[in-house]
């Protein structure tokens, strides 16, 4: 429920809500009043359907089909929540909004991807989003991470350089901390591949670029691993 610790509004959307397990969750500790669950997978809904009258909470969490965002109303809450998703499909539900950019800016999205977070954090990059903050979590034996993000718009002057935004993909916002050494080296291991690939190929401009990025990643571990002293 790593979720949960960035939500602060009485009331969420969670997109691709599978069994509706967060909505009720944060409805019966009291952390929000309200909540609007949707999917694109009608088993899914009909499931969280039986969950929600299980603990009578139908008056409080209205379920409702949904592509991504596109029968979701602008104005439904200030939370979005999209968890349990890849990074690319993730990408995909927020390139894919039609809100007006105003919106956007009341908003703060609240992304768990379960694959391809690089995908995802320079899409978010690259179209002004700010992570605000970010948890990585640990949970049957994989590592997460959760992202606390918003919308800042065209004027939002992100970083331009090549060297940044090539690390910001696999860093983002991270904690330098002991849950992030397995998550970092999860993404090395992710890099290596590409590497070897690189080398076979003999692609000696993309093995740098690699090599680059992973001694960054190698040094990040070094900082968690002097912030355990």
């Amino acid at each position: 429920m790593s979720c949960a610790e960035f939500v602060n509004s009485e009331s969420i959307v969670d997109v691709g809500t599978d069994h509706a397990k967060l909505p009720i969750w944060l409805i019966k500790n009291n952390i929000i009043k309200y909540a609007y669950a949707c999917d694109i997978n009608k088993f899914s809904l009909e499931k969280s359907r039986k969950n929600i009258q299980k603990y009578d909470l139908d008056k409080k969490i209205k379920i409702f089909y949904s592509d991504g965002l596109s029968n979701v109303s602008e104005n439904m809450a200030k939370f979005i929540v999209i968890a349990g998703l890849g990074g690319e499909t993730i990408k995909n539900i927020l390139k894919n909004c039609t809100w007006s950019e105003k919106n956007k800016k009341n908003k703060k999205f609240i992304l768990q991807p379960t694959k391809y977070d690089h995908v995802l954090r320079d899409f978010l990059l690259k179209n002004n989003f700010e992570i605000i903050q970010e948890k990585i979590v640990n949970h049957n034996k994989y590592n997460y991470t959760t992202i606390l993000c918003e919308f800042l718009g065209k004027n939002y002057k992100n970083y331009k350089n090549y060297k940044f935004d090539k690390l910001y993909a696999f860093l983002g916002k991270i904690p330098a901390n002991k849950t992030s050494i397995e998550y970092i080296k999860k993404n090395i291991r992710y890099l290596e591949k590409f590497l070897f690939g690189a080398k076979i190929n003999k692609n000696t401009k993309y093995q740098i670029e690699i090599e680059s990025i992973i001694l960054d990643l190698k040094n990040f571990i070094k900082i968690c691993e002097k912030n355990l002293d």
